[in-house]
């Protein structure tokens, strides 16, 4: 038996909440994350957007209409700052978004 990688631990635990979406930018920071998912392209879609903030935002609509959670995901530095004006909407109006954030490769 192998270990799950932790995109897979991702994927999976996403899939076990129902999120229909992973909102984001694709780059270097969180592709190995993104690699686990081809493989539930059917439960859950990978949506890419051209700002980082527009992912909380959308994610935030999301809820206040549909009553269910979406995952948005950064890269480090400025793509996660981009998020925080989202997620302190989020906060105020107490909706809830889900953010995984990239790290640098060690």
């Amino acid at each position: 038996m192998t270990k799950p990688t932790g995109g897979e631990i991702v994927r999976e635990r996403l899939l076990a909440e129902e999120v229909p979406y992973l909102v984001g930018i694709p780059r270097h920071e969180i592709v190995a994350m993104l690699d686990a998912f081809p493989t539930s392209q059917d439960q859950i879609k990978i949506l890419q957007v051209r700002h980082e903030q527009s992912t909380v935002h959308l994610a935030d609509g999301y809820y206040r209409v549909a009553a269910k959670p979406l995952s948005v995901f950064t890269s480090i530095g400025p793509g996660a700052l981009n998020t925080a004006i989202g997620l302190g909407a989020s906060y105020v109006d107490s909706t809830a978004v889900l953010v995984l954030s990239g790290e640098t490769h060690a």
